[in-house]
């Protein structure tokens, strides 16, 4: 499979069924980030990740996960620069997430918030991009979350009308976390 539906878990199953149960690359990445801090965590490791999720929307950012559940209404965020020189959304949630379950939620309520129009081919089409973004923090064990060791990103852009791929995401990790 390729293409936006399948990357975010929507994809076609492959002919010869390898891939059924697998999804596109987004499901798969979730899978693996959290199997891995498991593991972090079972040998005394500390572990957390982040989710975030923005859309663009007529040259505007705005925060899908804002508290009150309306990007719209919490209004547009900055991109600013920090102390470092890294470009950063300035007031942008970043959500503590423990499972693929809870990614798949969170990224199924963030999609509701999405601006949307209607199309010739789907009467709800969104009509920005979106960017969630997972961030990985390690600490060793004593030295607390605010002062992580190292850090990674996993960035995934969801284009314009793939509400259909997040609703596939969302439902795949549901059947994950009951078969837990």
């Amino acid at each position: 499979g390729a293409g936006g539906p399948y990357t975010t878990g929507a994809g076609a199953d492959r002919v010869d069924g390898r891939d059924s149960a697998g999804g596109g690359i987004m499901p798969r990445v979730v899978r693996e980030i959290m199997a891995e801090k498991a593991k972090r965590e079972a040998s005394g490791r500390a572990c957390r990740v982040l989710l975030s999720f923005v859309e663009i929307y007529c040259d505007e950012i705005r925060d899908l996960l804002a508290a009150g559940g309306s990007a719209a209404a919490a209004g547009p965020l900055e991109l600013r620069e920090d102390k470092v020189g890294n470009v950063v959304v300035a007031g942008l949630t970043e959500q503590s997430v423990a499972s693929t379950a809870e990614v798949a939620q969170l990224l199924a309520h963030g999609a509701k918030s999405r601006a949307t129009g209607a199309t010739n081919m789907n009467a709800q089409s969104s009509r920005s991009h979106a960017v969630c973004t997972l961030k990985i923090e390690a600490c060793e064990a004593g030295n607390g979350d605010d002062h992580p060791d190292g850090w990674a990103k996993v960035n995934t852009i969801i284009n314009n009308g793939n509400e259909v791929a997040l609703a596939r995401l969302a439902q795949s990790s549901s059947h994950e976390a009951d078969a837990d």
